[in-house]
């Protein structure tokens, strides 16, 4: 971190988050994305411009995901982007919680990183 302009408490926490990712990036070998919030519409609009927007890819996708859900479009087409970019292997952390929307987003993964504590919604 450089010590020009101090940085409010936002930039400060995104600063963290963005070197953690990117610890998470270098050992798993894979490009990471993280989405903390809830699915909803525009929201698969933003995934897909950010995917999209980056400027060389890894051949595989770690996906950091903490939501209450939402709603099951945006998550469906969340995974068409996710695999039209990263068909090889696509993997999620969940560190917390992913409910309804969120967990069947999960669960179109290759696999799920969870610890005992991380839940996931009941597909009813």
């Amino acid at each position: 971190m450089s010590t020009g302009t101090p940085l409010n408490a936002n930039q400060y926490i995104e600063v963290q988050l963005d070197d953690l990712l990117k610890k998470l990036e270098d050992k798993f070998d894979k490009d990471g994305f993280a989405f903390v919030g809830p699915l909803m519409y525009s929201t698969d609009d933003f995934v897909r411009d950010l995917i999209e927007s980056r400027p060389t890819k890894r051949n595989a996708l770690l996906v950091v995901l903490e939501t209450t859900g939402g709603y099951i479009e945006p998550a469906r087409r969340m995974v068409s982007v996710f695999r039209h970019h990263y068909s090889a292997n696509v993997e999620f952390v969940v560190p917390s919680y992913a409910m309804s929307a969120g967990t069947v987003l999960a669960m179109s993964g290759d696999a799920i990183h969870m610890d005992y504590y991380a839940t996931l919604g009941p597909i009813d």
